[in-house]
């Protein structure tokens, strides 16, 4: 990682761009259940808040080493259930439910008598070693940090008290007090009573190391001008820890260089951590000499790769100036959709400017758009996020004309560790040249457009282009039984999305159209059985599948993408037989829905004959087609006798069989069906006849390529 940052703190010190640097010991608050904790001058504690996450993220605390920091700092509760089976203890439950119900305690009485029926079939959490740092936290931890910043000024006075009445607060007070005041929530509040209980009083946890810690947060109760940890007060502490940190870096002149080439002065000390959305804390760099591997030759943690003070600030302010939550979309976005992990995309161009480009956008697709915007439907296209990437990189290049972007993605696979997935650098004309190229990759598909609904009551699937990241997670997922299952599989990387889009990798357009087939045809088998249909019951989306809806508008882009990635384009892959198999195989599903609305009233197989016929198509086209030649007689014989009103469509799939027989008839049959060949077929059997073969088709309303009913759901749907 410390490559991409030195890259990226390079091009930020270059465009001047000033940060918000912070001491790499004062962190904000984690995103976790906190409370504020009010001491008055006695010192005792005479309230006890609940804090929004939001608000609670902005508090920094000092925290040199781990678990020990101040003003703020962790709590396990402060019992345990002595057995697995205290959720099913009758007083424990008849208390949960109460509470649950948000029936209020009668009174403070009966809560606490309650409440000690529970707590005497517990454990006592807080042992030696919890009160050990917590005093720590308490007594020595601020007296450490106001020693460290030193005297306050007149408008910052309240910290130094807050340290004073830290000081002064034993273990045991804390505990009691904690105790009642919880209490006391859970009658006034019993909406909220479960989750207090839950987070300060017992945790259920079965595991001791699966109990969730809480954030407190101490507070003067009489804070003037300024609370204890008012954003100026912090800013205050900020700035003097900085000013010590440059002062104590200060070396003699000579005395060596880091790996970058900068000063040397600092260099104690592991690596800081940079607090960035959707992976909370990332180390840039964890070389821990606890691992007997990095002891091999002798160096570990910062001595492996000496870094200086300077620089190891300079790497740290980059990377959350990078991932600052104002700048999602622009340089950075979240790929833990497409991972199934905490995984964070990182692009800007070299040539920085305080107002980056939107550039992350057009690699993910935006998860919030804002209720009753007439434009959310646009913005969440890839063309309208490609084309306001490509207008701000034409800009940059008419400046800048050699200008190239960095591209990395970060990730915690374990939800600890960070790795980076994938690095490189592009050419930003590159980068323009290939969004139009995938746009045009993308729309290069037979005419598609799938009715999964009745043609009353027509509900349309529309191919869409997808964002690099869809790809990844469409492939990703592998359809069961006819489309009606989506199960995680193993799939391509996070960064092949990427890759996908920005290079030419033959392989990885190999790889991503051997997922797409494997993976996703069961439910393009579905969406092509339930269009021929068109009663509504060949696809129903369960609350399992239904998140994936938008999948069913991405496989038949995707499919035209990779197969034209791997050499295959439309005006030839059309023509080839595969193709031209699975058009005869959506033609013998519509002949044989005929058939039976005519001569079995409207009594419909399960499964039509042409979608049963798929699966040994794929495998064998020759097979397929062996198979379809034995049971096809039937419903030809009707199709050319059959004579009155409402029997055009079937006349005119008759006829169109015929063409693609005699087509069929000047090229190879393949016995096996490789990749791309079942590719192709998959998209001849979605595909519909394009317009211009309208005037072929039969008589009584079979005058086009598709039924009149559904010419008009199709116009309205297209309307709105």
């Amino acid at each position: 990682m410390l490559n991409e940052l030195f890259a990226l703190t390079h091009s930020r010190q270059g465009a001047n761009i000033a940060v918000n640097s912070w001491h790499q010991s004062y962190s904000a608050c984690p995103r976790r259940f906190t409370v504020r904790l009010v001491l008055n001058d006695a010192p005792d504690i005479v309230r006890i808040e609940e804090m929004k996450a939001e608000d609670a993220m902005t508090i920094r605390k000092y925290e040199e080493s781990a678990g020990t920091s101040f003003p703020a700092f962790n709590l396990l509760p402060l019992y345990k259930a002595r057995t697995a089976g205290l959720r099913r203890d009758t007083g424990y439950k008849a208390m949960h439910d109460a509470l649950k119900a948000g029936r209020a305690m009668a009174d403070p009485t009966s809560a606490r008598q309650a409440l000690r029926e529970v707590i005497g079939k517990c454990d006592p959490l807080w042992k030696a070693g919890e009160i050990g740092r917590i005093e720590r936290c308490l007594h020595d931890q601020s007296k450490d940090l106001l020693d460290i910043v030193g005297s306050p000024p007149p408008d910052c006075t309240s910290f130094a008290a807050l340290v004073s009445r830290a000081k002064r607060l034993d273990v045991e007070t804390l505990q009691r007090r904690l105790e009642d005041l919880v209490v006391e929530e859970m009658v006034n509040n019993p909406k909220r009573a479960m989750v207090w209980l839950d987070a300060l009083i017992v945790s259920t946890a079965d595991d001791l190391n699966k109990v969730k810690k809480a954030s407190v947060i101490l507070e003067v109760s009489d804070g003037n001008p300024y609370p204890a940890n008012h954003s100026r007060v912090q800013e205050w502490i900020n700035r003097r820890l900085l000013a010590i940190q440059v002062v104590s870096a200060i070396i003699p002149v000579g005395a060596g260089m880091d790996a970058f080439g900068s000063s040397l002065a600092g260099e104690s000390g592991k690596l800081p951590k940079a607090r960035l959305p959707v992976l909370g804390d990332v180390k840039l760099r964890a070389m821990s000499s606890e691992s007997p591997c990095q002891k091999r030759y002798g160096f570990a943690d910062e001595c492996s790769f000496p870094i200086g003070g300077r620089m190891r600030q300079e790497m740290k302010d980059s990377l959350e100036w990078l991932g600052a939550p104002e700048r999602r979309g622009r340089t950075w976005d979240d790929l833990s959709t497409a991972s199934g992990y905490s995984t964070v995309l990182f692009v800007y161009p070299e040539i920085l400017k305080d107002d980056p480009p939107e550039l992350a956008g057009m690699f993910v697709r935006p998860v919030q758009q804002e209720e009753g915007n007439p434009d959310a439907r646009a913005e969440g296209k890839f063309e309208a996020a490609a084309q306001r990437a490509t207008a701000a990189l034409q800009s940059i290049v008419k400046q800048h004309p050699g200008c190239a972007l960095r591209v990395f993605v970060l990730a915690k696979p374990d939800g600890f560790r960070t790795k980076v997935l994938f690095s490189n650098r592009y050419e930003a004309r590159a980068l323009i040249a290939r969004a139009e190229e995938w746009r045009n990759a993308c729309g290069e598909m037979p005419r598609v457009a799938l009715n999964i609904g009745t043609n009353k009551n027509p509900e349309w699937i529309h191919p869409l282009t997808p964002f690099p990241a869809e790809v990844v997670q469409c492939l990703g997922l592998a359809w069961l039984q006819q489309g009606s299952r989506a199960a995680k599989t193993h799939g391509l990387a996070a960064g092949d999305g990427i890759a996908l889009l920005l290079e030419d990798r033959a392989g990885l357009a190999a790889l991503a159209l051997r997922l797409a087939v494997v993976n996703t045809t069961p439910l393009l088998l579905a969406l092509g059985h339930a269009d021929h249909r068109r009663d509504g019951k060949a696809l129903s989306w369960t609350k399992e599948t239904a998140r994936y809806v938008r999948h069913a508008s991405l496989l038949p882009a995707i499919l035209a993408l990779l197969l034209r990635k791997s050499g295959h384009e439309k005006g030839a892959y059309m023509q080839t037989a595969p193709f031209l198999v699975g058009r005869m195989l959506a033609l013998a599903d519509t002949l044989h829905m005929e058939y039976c609305r005519h001569v079995r009233k409207g009594q419909v197989p399960p499964q039509l004959m042409g979608n049963a016929l798929m699966v040994q198509a794929l495998a064998s086209p020759m097979l397929g087609l062996s198979r379809l030649s034995e049971r096809i007689p039937v419903y030809q014989a009707w199709a050319r006798t059959v004579k009155g009103e409402g029997v055009g469509l079937a006349k005119w799939a008759l006829g169109q069989m015929g063409k693609i027989a005699n087509d069929l008839g000047d090229v190879a049959l393949p016995d096996r069906a490789d990749d791309g060949a079942k590719a192709q077929m998959l998209l001849g059997y979605l595909a519909r006849p394009e317009r211009a073969d309208a005037q072929d088709a039969g008589q009584d309303g079979g005058a086009s390529d598709c039924t009149p009913t559904e010419n008009a759901g199709e116009t309205k749907n297209e309307r709105r």
